[in-house]
């Protein structure tokens, strides 16, 4: 073979090598932006749904601050305790701007803002709907500019309801969107450029990243999303945005119990610019092969590194879904387990312990003194204060025990297999000797709380959640009128009949006046009480799982049941009432699938609760107007 032989034939093997090459570039440009959307609608997605954890964390605790406030009000009946209540919450500013407490005639009687006193409220939307409505849910708003503050946040308010059921004023909150985008801003990726809260039901902004404008807040997203958020409460999307005319694409997820929806969202420009980034690298790579062969390595050691870094992307998101998580369920200032976590911590230890016949301990504790130590040195002082109270105390209790903070200066101590009474005798007094020690304070101050201790024992004292949970903080309210500063173990007794007896109780003040609905509705509370009964008696898992579904179908049937009456009989709110069998479906449907998690117990409150809340509020309602067109 001629040395022109041999050249042409590595020249026509170059040339192939390149256009080889330069074919499987351009193929890599269109893998990178492929690569480069999905990994950004995984990114949308993880975060869009820390994002939704945090904000139905974040409103929910508002709303057991309101719950808090209007039971307060309603057992006192008093403006000027309720305000003194409201005082001693210590809520976070910077996510709570105000509490408002608001008369049946629309006046703010209640207001830590003294220009707002006296205003009168009856024009807004959240005044209208809930003194229009007798139903006990959460109103939501859109994010209006306040006529005194002249900030914009948005409201959440609850319904005040006289002994008759009649409107008697509200509860509200003013909530700082600026809170929820500081959070979207703080753990957020700067390659998802858009970041939103919006209502679902009024397609408007409640947060967002980039923060709107002032006339922004009241504009109406239309989009698509809306048509599929009523098929399914998350997952992507593609949409144009009215404003550039651009697509984006990104993910969505409803904020689970509310009325909101989070969105994170990017633009073809972002997937573009990070898929140009690696294409030019292998493009480099790819054209240095034909110049020097080393450069293979150089390009095998880039693709190395990009899925490195991917997989590091990864593990950082990873890490960050469970800083939020934990976030939700521990308190920010000490650390321990938040009221959220305590309800399922003992719920667990209670089932756990019931089933093996041990006996549990449940202390609720309330400090001494604290409101002089936020009132003289201030909030700051107090913040130290708790966190050195939390430190102590969870020193002293076992690795198996908990020690929650259940809001302000309130605790609780669930002790697990307890051993007798005078085992418990020896916690509470170290929990209160662990405070005769002053706490150390900035700037070489000290301060002195406190503690009085209410304390109820599983089964001695009660046997179920709700019944154990009374019983101590009836304890710890009779602790605080003995003299503080000391412990109390509640007096109820338990009688040897206790476990046959009803749990859940049908009266006539829960009668409706319509007989087929009536009769469900003892039977419902009988399934209830037979599953109770069930539990105490430790019947096996997959007896008591298959009442629960029972009880799903029976609740099915009653629902079937009051449509039937309500679209026979034209019932104004039949829209209203159905949505809200659908919700109770849903939920109820999903506490039937968690009964293999020992978590039994507080499933069975958590049906207790919703059951009789729906018979109060939305059932005797239907039942008044069925009687008013002669149904008997």
């Amino acid at each position: 073979m001629s040395s022109k032989t041999k050249i042409a034939i590595l020249w026509i093997s170059l040339l192939a090598v390149a256009l080889a090459a330069f074919a499987f570039t351009f193929q890599l440009k269109h893998k990178f932006y492929a690569e480069e959307q999905a990994r950004l609608s995984q990114q949308a997605a993880r975060i869009g749904s820390s994002y939704a954890e945090f904000s139905s964390q974040v409103i929910k605790q508002a709303d057991a601050l309101l719950v808090s406030v209007r039971q307060f009000h309603e057992r006192s009946g008093s403006v000027v305790e309720t305000e003194h209540f409201i005082d001693g919450l210590g809520f976070d500013k910077s996510v709570i701007d105000n509490l408002y407490l608001i008369d049946a005639q629309g006046r703010i009687v209640i207001s830590h803002d003294a220009a707002t006193q006296g205003r009168s409220t009856r024009d807004r939307d959240y005044f209208q709907s809930l003194s229009s409505t007798r139903t006990d849910s959460l109103y939501i708003s859109s994010v209006e500019r306040g006529l005194v503050t002249g900030k914009f946040h948005f409201r959440i308010a609850r319904r005040i309801s006289k002994s008759d059921g009649s409107f008697g004023g509200m509860v509200l909150a003013t909530m700082q969107p600026d809170a929820f985008a500081n959070y979207f801003e703080r753990i957020g990726d700067s390659n998802l450029s858009m970041v939103s809260m919006l209502g679902s039901e009024d397609h408007r902004v409640r947060a967002r990243i980039p923060r709107p404008t002032d006339d922004q807040w009241d504009v109406e997203m239309a989009s698509p999303l809306w048509a599929q958020l009523k098929q399914q409460p998350q997952g992507n999307f593609s949409d144009r945005s009215t404003g550039e005319g651009l697509e984006r694409e990104g993910y969505y997820q409803k904020v689970k119990d509310f009325p909101l929806v989070i969105v994170v969202s990017f633009g073809e420009a972002e997937v573009q610019k990070l898929a140009a980034g690696r294409f030019e690298l292998f493009l480099s790579a790819g054209l240095a092969v034909l110049i020097f062969v080393l450069m293979l390595s150089v390009t095998l050691t880039i693709v190395l590194l990009d899925h490195e870094r991917i997989a590091q992307s990864h593990l950082q998101l990873s890490a960050l879904n469970k800083q939020v998580r934990d976030q939700a369920m521990f308190d920010a200032l000490t650390g321990l387990p938040s009221r959220h976590s305590f309800f399922e911590f003992f719920a667990r230890d209670l089932s756990l312990d019931r089933r093996n016949n041990r006996s549990v301990a449940l202390l609720f504790l309330d400090l001494d003194g604290f409101k002089k130590v936020n009132d003289v040195l201030g909030h700051a002082c107090g913040d130290e204060v708790l966190k050195t109270v939390a430190t102590r105390w969870r020193s002293l209790v076992r690795a198996t025990d908990t020690v929650a903070r259940l809001g302000g200066d309130e605790f609780a101590v669930i002790i697990s297999d307890l051993e007798d009474h005078l085992s418990l005798n020896r916690i509470g007094a170290k929990l209160i000797q662990a405070l005769n020690e002053k706490i150390a304070l900035s700037e070489g101050r000290f301060a002195h709380v406190g503690v009085s201790i209410g304390a109820a024992v599983y089964p001695d004292n009660a046997l179920e959640m709700d019944t154990l949970l009374a019983a101590a903080d009836d304890a710890m309210y009779r602790s605080k009128q003995s003299g503080k500063n000391a412990m109390r173990i509640s007096e109820a007794v338990v009688s040897d009949s206790a476990s046959a007896a009803s749990w859940l109780t049908f009266s006539s003040a829960h009668l409706v006046g319509v007989q087929e609905i009536d009769d469900q509705h003892r039977q419902l509370v009988q399934m209830v009480n037979g599953i109770n009964k069930s539990i105490v008696k430790k019947i096996e898992a997959s007896q008591i799982e298959s009442a629960f579904q029972e009880l799903l179908d029976y609740t099915r049937l009653h629902f079937a049941t009051e449509q039937r009456l309500m679209l026979k009989h034209g019932y104004t709110d039949s829209t209203t009432h159905q949505h809200e069998h659908q919700l109770l479906l849903h939920k109820l449907g999903d506490l039937a699938t968690q009964t293999d998690q020992g978590n039994d117990l507080l499933i069975l409150q958590t049906i207790k609760d919703w059951l009789m809340i729906h018979i109060e509020h939305a059932d005797k309602p239907l039942g008044a107007f069925l009687v008013a067109q002669g149904v008997h």
